[in-house]
């Protein structure tokens, strides 16, 4: 049994040195000082069976939380009375040292510790993983608003990850992940607001999106979305959890991709692009603060647009076409989106993407 006193970061390296000894994923899972990535990964890896190698990720590595004057997304906040941002509670993603004890990596010998990990962590994703841990935080605190950007709220940019086996989908949110494989799709990881829940569709699943804590998937024709709910970001009417169910007005529609925010969500369909959930920073396209909560309603883009994909950022999103261009919306925090010094944009096309 891996020792009690042991750290975050020495539970890291015994996760790459030592993950395929019987018993050890069970020990990093319950151990008192593993963080929420490394405890989700381990049961992944249990689920899955290090067996099959090339659909098990290197482990999460510990990360200390992200200064918001680096201008990368932090914990969602809730606006308060007067506009300012109340900053998040609880003590996710803060960083334990490791502790030395029982002959288990301590202080003193941590960076050649960690130098052996990442060599192995190099070479687990040239076995091909399927999942690349992003936004590592703890538990965020219930709001009874719609969380808006304390800083930058820049579009993600697409990174480059590791291909899945063919027929195989994932998506991963702030602390839970999932993958699709023919018509099921099964989720592990954190489950407060439901977000680990899974569902068999009638069809072969063709998109899986996930952000925040939501997850939506579709086989072609309309979506499905779960988790998180407070703001209808899954598709219904407001509810802190929700189970997988269709998104409301998408139900005819052919659906060919999907984009999920922290507080909201789009589909790009044979019809254009529908978004809902949160329009309190634009998200949903009309340039400026809007509903708390929406059901889907469409985007207005120009006419010679042929959208082909979606990618979406914690509170804007983003349409491209094959041609390179892009037309983008929602906040502009710091200018992410435009030049404009508005704070809210509507659909504006922007390069670089």
């Amino acid at each position: 049994m891996i020792d009690q006193t042991v750290g975050a970061d020495a539970l890291y390296i015994i996760a790459t040195t030592q993950g395929g000894v019987p018993g050890v994923l069970e020990d990093i899972a319950s151990h008192p000082n593993v963080y929420p990535e490394l405890a989700a990964w381990a049961g992944f890896a249990r689920v899955v069976g290090l067996v099959r190698a090339g659909e098990v990720p290197a482990p999460p590595q510990p990360m200390a939380p992200v200064a918001p004057e680096m201008g990368l997304p932090a914990s969602p906040v809730a606006p308060v009375a007067g506009g300012e941002a109340s900053p998040p509670r609880g003590a996710g993603g803060r960083r334990r040292r490791s502790r030395s004890g029982n002959g288990l990596p301590g202080r003193g010998n941590l960076a050649r510790n960690l130098t052996i990990g990442a060599a192995l962590v190099c070479l687990a994703l040239m076995v091909a993983a399927l999942w690349v841990m992003k936004n590592p935080t703890g538990d965020v605190a219930a709001q009874s608003e719609p969380p808006t950007p304390a800083t930058s709220a820049v579009p993600a940019t697409p990174e480059a990850t590791p291909t899945p086996a063919v027929g195989v989908l994932d998506a991963t949110g702030k602390a839970h992940m999932c993958i699709a494989r023919g018509k099921d799709v099964s989720c592990i990881g954190a489950g407060d607001h439901g977000q680990n829940a899974s569902h068999t569709f009638d069809a072969d699943v063709k998109v899986l999106a996930a952000g925040g804590d939501t997850t939506c998937a579709s086989s072609g024709q309309g979506a499905v979305c779960w988790g998180d709910n407070r703001w209808s970001q899954a598709g219904s009417q407001p509810s802190d959890t929700q189970a997988p169910a269709p998104v409301s007005g998408l139900e005819a529609l052919e659906v060919k991709d999907v984009a999920v925010g922290d507080a909201h969500a789009c589909a790009l369909t044979n019809t254009g692009v529908w978004c809902w959930g949160t329009d309190y920073n634009g998200q949903l396209g009309g340039g400026a603060q809007g509903d708390k909560a929406s059901l889907a309603r469409q985007v207005t883009l120009p006419g010679d647009a042929r959208v082909t994909s979606l990618v979406a950022s914690r509170f804007a999103t983003c349409a491209r076409n094959d041609a390179g261009r892009a037309w983008c919306w929602g906040s502009n925090d710091k200018q992410a989106l435009t030049n404009d010094p508005a704070g809210i944009v509507g659909v504006t096309e922007k390069s670089g993407l």
